[in-house]
């Protein structure tokens, strides 16, 4: 049996910018939690809820919850639990996030440019001509991280890492949205966010 839940669904996934990584999930944990905008939350509800989850300073507490809503910071079970979230949902959300991942994987890219490793924490970019397609993007990283001897990548921030050794070799890492419960906490996994961004069309 096909599941469905009301007023979550795959997007239609035609361009990059299309994807949004972790769409439902967000929506779902914002649906649950209410408004967490600070000009809108009232202050004795938030002092209960940070104090049921375990913190005692108010403005920690608001800051780290607005990371939990952008998966940024890992998120208590405790949080998850007291704002209602049902677990079923959860994964039943994440499964959309993931169908949306796949469509973005086959969308045509036409990457901006590429990074160069001159050494550690020191990046260049160099840019491609206008409307180079990915393959033969890659054929130019790789032409170029042999002769100059550099580590190299094109990074699309949320869907993945096209990683060339000093010998042309090609590795892929890709981001699927998933998420992992590990020592009472919900972590989300990596975006992709440490690379230095050069996002194509």
């Amino acid at each position: 049996m096909k599941r469905a839940i009301p007023q979550f669904s795959a997007k239609d996934i035609n361009k990059l910018e299309d994807y949004e990584r972790f769409r439902n999930l967000k929506s779902y944990l914002l649906q649950k939690a209410g408004s967490i905008n600070r000009a809108y939350v009232e202050k004795e509800e938030i002092w209960k809820l940070a104090g049921a989850v375990g913190y005692s300073k108010y403005n920690k507490f608001l800051n780290h919850r607005e990371q939990w809503h952008e998966l940024v910071r890992k998120i208590p079970v405790s949080y998850l639990d007291i704002i209602g979230v049902d677990y079923d949902v959860l994964d039943f959300t994440v499964e959309l996030d993931q169908k949306d991942y796949q469509s973005a994987l086959q969308i045509p890219l036409y990457p901006k440019g590429f990074i160069v490793r001159h050494m550690s924490c020191f990046y260049r970019t160099v840019e491609f001509l206008p409307d180079t397609p990915e393959n033969q993007a890659i054929e130019i990283v790789q032409e170029y991280a042999r002769k100059e001897g550099k580590k190299c990548a094109i990074n699309y921030a949320d869907i993945k890492t096209i990683l060339v050794g000093t010998e042309g070799q090609v590795n892929t890492c890709y981001y699927e949205p998933n998420i992992n419960f590990v020592g009472g906490y919900m972590i989300a996994s990596s975006d992709g966010q440490t690379f230095a961004t050069v996002r194509g069309r």
